[in-house]
C-alpha cells in the first residue's frame, strides 16, 4: 500500500454495536501509513435492544450514552469523528439478483465504472418493485459479474465486452426499524459516517483472503442473533440474519429444568456443551441451594440435549438458506465467531450438520483481524468480532478515498448519501 505525504497525520476511528446482550464501541487509529492501531474495546451491558432492534427508544439511549462516557475518558479523547454504526436486525432480507446490460456493439468496447453502476440500479429498481412499502433498500453488494457469458470475474471495470452480466445481494429492512437506530446515535450528537453490516463485519474480522478465495462460511452466533456470511472467490455470496441466539438457549434451560433466568444463563455459560463425550454421560452438576432458590441437581447429558437442540436447529436453518450446491463449493470449511462459538463441542456440532471442516474464534482460528495492531488478545474474544470487523472496513475506506468505489446504495430517508461498507 502506498504511503500519503504526510506520514504523522492520524485520524481516530469509531464503530459501534448495538447488540441484544451488549453495546459494544471499539476505536482505533488509523495512520497515512496504512498503520492501523486498535486504541480499545469497551462493553455495557444492553438495554432498550432486542434482535438488533430498538424496542425502548429511552434505555437504549442511555445505555449508549453511558458507553460513549465511559470510552472518551478512558481514551482520554472526544469523539469528535464520525461514528461506523454496525447494522443489524432480524428484520434484514438478503436478495439475490442478476442483471444484463448490453455495452456497446463496437469491437473495442470495454466495461466502465458507471456501466457496473447502471447495472447494480437496475438490479436494484427490480427488486424494490417486489417489496412491501415498508421495506426500505440498505446495500447492493456485487457478487460477482460475467464478461459475454464467460467465466466469473470480480471486477470488469476496463475489460472488452459488448455484454455485462452481474450477480447481486440487494439488502432492505424495515424503516422504523432503521430509523430508531440512526435516531439513539444522532441524539447523543454523534455524526454517523456510515453503516457497517453486522454479518461482513464479523466475517472480515475472522477470515484471511485465502479464506474468501476458497469459499467460506462464517457463523457470527451473538445474544439475541446469529449472522451469518458466505464468501466466494473473494467477494461475499450471500449473507443471511436468524433471529436466534444465546439467550434464548439460556430461555430454554429455564424452562426445561424449571430454573430461574439467572441461575440458567451462569449454567450455560460454565456447563453448557453441545456435545458429550462418553466420561460426561452420567455426570451431575449440583447448584446450590440459594435464599430464593431450592437448588436443583441437573444431568449434564440432559443439559447438552437442551443446547444442542437450539444450536442444531439454527445450523439447520442456515444450511437451508445457504443451500447444498454452494456447502459443496466451500473449500474454506466453516468459522464460528460471536459469544457462544465459545460453546465446548459447538464445532463437532457445526461438522455434523454442515459436513465441513470446522474452526472456532477463539481456538484455531486467527484470521485477518491480526492487522488491527495490539489485537492479539481481542481475538481470543470473539464476541468482538463484529466491531473489530467494522474498523477493519472503515480504515480500509479511508485509505481508499478518493479511488473508484464499487456500486453503493445509500439508506434514503435517513441519511443522505451514506455508504454503506462491505
Amino acid at each position: 500500500m502506498l504511503p500519503f505525504k504526510n506520514k504523522t497525520k492520524k485520524k481516530t476511528l469509531v464503530a459501534i454495536e448495538m447488540g441484544t446482550s451488549k453495546m459494544v464501541l471499539g476505536m482505533a487509529e488509523t495512520r497515512s501509513d496504512g498503520i492501523l492501531t486498535l486504541t480499545g474495546l469497551w462493553a455495557q451491558r444492553s438495554a432498550g435492544v432486542r434482535k438488533g432492534e430498538i424496542v425502548g427508544a429511552s434505555q437504549a439511549g442511555q445505555q449508549l450514552k453511558r458507553l460513549i462516557l465511559e470510552a472518551e475518558k478512558e481514551a482520554g479523547r472526544h469523539i469528535t469523528d464520525g461514528a461506523y454504526l454496525l447494522l443489524s436486525g432480524s428484520h434484514l432480507r438478503c436478495d439475490k439478483r442478476t442483471h444484463r446490460l448490453e455495452i456497446s456493439p463496437e469491437e473495442d468496447a470495454h466495461v466502465t465504472a458507471k456501466d457496473t453502476e447502471t447495472l447494480a440500479a437496475e438490479a436494484t429498481e427490480k427488486a424494490q418493485s417486489e417489496w412491501a412499502d415498508d421495506r426500505w433498500h440498505v446495500a447492493t453488494i456485487p457478487r460477482s459479474f460475467r464478461i459475454d457469458g464467460g467465466s466469473r470475474v470480480s471486477d470488469p471495470v476496463g475489460m472488452n465486452a459488448t455484454k455485462l452480466e452481474g450477480d447481486f445481494l440487494v439488502v432492505h429492512g424495515i424503516a422504523s426499524h432503521l430509523k430508531n437506530l440512526v435516531s439513539k446515535v444522532k441524539e447523543l450528537k454523534i455524526d454517523i459516517e456510515t453503516f457497517s453490516l453486522s454479518p461482513i463485519a464479523s466475517a472480515h474480522a475472522v477470515l484471511g483472503e485465502e479464506q474468501r478465495d476458497q469459499g467460506t462460511l462464517v457463523i457470527d452466533m451473538g445474544g439475541g442473533l446469529t449472522h451469518y456470511a458466505v464468501y466466494q472467490h473473494g467477494n461475499v455470496d450471500g449473507m443471511g440474519v436468524i433471529g436466534v441466539g444465546g439467550d434464548h438457549v439460556t430461555q430454554d434451560i429455564s424452562r426445561a429444568f424449571n430454573l430461574p433466568v439467572s441461575h440458567s444463563d451462569k449454567l450455560k455459560r460454565e456447563h453448557g456443551i453441545a456435545c458429550l463425550d462418553r466420561t460426561q454421560r452420567n455426570q451431575i452438576i449440583n447448584l446450590k441451594s440459594e435464599i430464593t432458590f431450592g437448588g436443583a441437581a441437573i444431568y449434564v447429558e440432559s443439559l447438552m440435549q437442551v443446547v444442542r437442540a437450539r444450536w442444531e436447529e439454527t445450523f439447520e436453518i442456515i444450511k437451508g438458506e445457504v443451500g447444498g450446491e454452494t456447502l459443496k463449493l466451500l473449500g474454506g470449511g466453516v468459522v464460528l465467531t460471536g459469544g457462544s462459538a465459545r460453546t465446548p463441542g459447538i464445532e463437532r456440532l457445526a461438522n455434523e450438520v454442515f459436513g465441513l471442516p470446522v474452526q472456532a474464534v477463539g481456538r484455531e482460528a486467527r484470521g485477518a483481524v491480526r492487522s488491527i495492531l495490539n489485537a492479539e488478545k481481542e481475538i481470543d474474544q470473539p464476541e468482538y468480532s463484529t466491531v473489530l470487523g467494522g474498523l477493519m472496513l472503515a480504515h480500509e475506506q479511508e485509505m481508499k478515498k478518493g479511488a473508484a468505489l464499487k456500486p453503493l446504495v445509500f439508506l434514503k430517508g435517513i441519511l443522505e448519501k451514506v455508504r454503506v461498507l462491505y
